[in-house]
């Protein structure tokens, strides 16, 4: 008997303590739930938007009524016209503890699923989200008819169930109230660590002045210019699993890696004259490169370098961080076949960073002219302290008739580049720009519109008047 009652009290208190430690686990949760809650809603609060529409960027800025109410109902109009009987779902499935390059990656995936997923009829924007001038990411507007809610609203669920990319990123539906001029924006929904949607309580969404700089910009490691070695590195060996990336690194580090404290030897430094020729296709860098390392018996070289071009057709299929990730360390494989070069003479190149570079600033800004490009001075256009700089480069100019001429005449199958700058011509006249802002060193505009001696003799006195030759 005394053995069956502190049997049945050994029963009691450890009951007691699952239920206590239950009881403890579900305050805990709750509490968590709470807190992830008021986050949530104080970074929908202080959200800046950007919708890349073809008129150019689309800035706005959450604001709660209080707010709203002090400074009045600012100039929602162009907003207002974009969602003229319709709404608009905000996707993105960055993540806050990854870095931008897997962050990236999902996105791309969700790219994927929104065009496998989401009806033609519905137009799909991309688009930026700052919290407070910070914790960039990348995301779509989806802009649906209102009429057809409950269909688009279950295609986002489904989206939102079904794709990986997603996982637990958020989902913001913006929506016009009547014809008050008043725009809300609601986090529909949010993946909580347990498995449920967490929904909160709406914000205004009123026309926000654009960021000083572009959003990409901000940081120097939110966008895909490559300032040093370290950073290519970083970024590729995210996604070694491809057997392209892995070749490219052996590759390269056959050149760069020329001894142990390699990273110490950088910039290179070589001991004669290096000088690089830019510009768009077909406006005669590489004939005026020839001409230029015949007169002065100089060596010749092309960038990308001709060991790792068998790889350009698997990058250029990568996003844009990726793809540039190869063309900047396929540069640091160059600088070191430049200095072995210009050991023996003067060396001439055709294209090296500013092209990666222009490239790459061009297409991350998305859309619009020159206003969306990062400022003049800005750090973005400055050569990178640890690659080896370059004596004189010059930039080849011609009006873009003649260029689309001399395309023609080549007969050649055009690159997705140049396509694309036949498409836009606000891309073609920020890459152009982009190259006009670069510095240290300033680049040196030469008109290739004459005949090639004409070229070759204004660059010739451009380098004498230098003491470059």
């Amino acid at each position: 008997m005394i053995q069956y009652n502190l049997w049945r009290k050994f029963l009691g208190n450890f009951s007691c303590k699952l239920l206590f430690l239950r009881i403890d686990q579900c305050f805990s949760k709750t509490l968590t739930t709470v807190a992830t809650q008021i986050k949530m809603q104080t970074d929908l609060g202080s959200k800046i938007f950007c919708i890349e529409t073809e008129k150019g960027p689309l800035y706005m800025k959450t604001s709660n009524k209080e707010n709203v109410d002090k400074i009045g109902i600012t100039d929602n109009t162009e907003l207002q016209t974009l969602l003229k009987d319709k709404s608009m779902f905000y996707l993105s499935g960055f993540l806050t503890d990854n870095s931008f390059a897997r962050n990236i990656n999902r996105h791309e995936q969700l790219k994927k699923s929104i065009q496998t997923r989401i009806t033609d009829k519905n137009q799909v924007y991309q688009g930026i989200s700052l919290n407070n001038e910070k914790d960039f990411e990348r995301g779509f507007f989806v802009l649906y008819d209102s009429l057809d809610k409950g269909c688009v609203e279950k295609q986002i669920s489904d989206l939102v169930s079904r794709s990986g990319a997603l996982g637990s990123g958020e989902v913001l539906r913006i929506f016009p109230s009547g014809n008050d001029g008043i725009i809300y924006v609601k986090l529909l929904s949010h993946h909580s660590e347990g498995g449920s949607n967490i929904t909160l309580n709406g914000f205004q969404l009123i026309a926000s002045s654009p960021v000083k700089v572009h959003p990409a910009f901000m940081f120097t490691d939110t966008n895909s210019v490559y300032h040093d070695i370290q950073r290519c590195y970083d970024v590729l060996n995210e996604f070694d699993s491809f057997n392209e990336i892995m070749e490219l690194k052996a590759i390269c580090d056959k050149y760069i890696k020329k001894n142990e404290n390699w990273m110490k030897n950088l910039p290179l430094k070589p001991k004669n004259p290096v000088i690089v020729i830019e510009g768009l296709d077909a406006t005669g860098k590489t004939t005026l490169t020839q001409n230029l390392g015949e007169k002065l018996g100089a060596t010749v070289l092309k960038s990308p370098p001709e060991c790792i071009c068998h790889l350009r057709p698997k990058f250029d299929s990568h996003p844009q961080l990726l793809r540039r990730a190869f063309y900047s360390l396929g540069n640091y494989a160059f600088a070191a076949m430049i200095e072995e070069a210009a050991n023996d003479g003067i060396v001439i190149a055709d294209r090296f960073w500013n092209s990666t570079a222009a490239y790459a600033i061009a297409t991350d800004v998305g859309v619009g002219g020159i206003e969306s490009l990062p400022p003049e001075g800005h750090w973005v256009y400055s050569w990178p302290l640890d690659l080896l700089k370059p004596d004189a480069v010059f930039l080849l100019t011609i009006n873009d008739e003649e260029r689309r001429n001399r395309l023609l005449k080549r007969g050649t199958i055009k690159t997705d580049e140049e396509l694309r700058l036949e498409r836009s011509s606000p891309f073609r006249l920020r890459l152009e720009e982009s190259y006009n802002r670069m510095e240290n060193p300033k680049m040196q505009k030469i008109d290739a519109s004459g005949t090639k001696d004409d070229v070759l003799n204004n660059c010739l006195e451009v380098l004498k008047a230098g003491q470059f030759i």
